[in-house]
């Protein structure tokens, strides 16, 4: 009986948190990662702004996080 809540999730629990959040878009207020597994999910390439992570900065910064730069 929730109508909308924040997701967050890291790695594998990220992964459940982006797919919770593109099969109920109306459910999810905000999505909150942190070193998400799951960003190259085919799902996920089709949702929307999903172009922002074919940039190469984006997916060095994906596959690698900020602290490994």
């Amino acid at each position: 009986h929730i109508d909308s809540c924040y997701v967050m999730g890291n790695s594998l629990g990220g992964m459940m948190a982006w797919n919770l959040t593109l099969r109920l878009p109306d459910m999810v207020k905000k999505l909150v990662l942190f070193n998400s597994a799951g960003y190259d999910m085919p799902e996920v390439m089709k949702s929307a702004n999903a172009d922002k992570l074919q940039n190469p900065l984006a997916q060095m910064l994906v596959k690698k996080g900020v602290r490994n730069l």
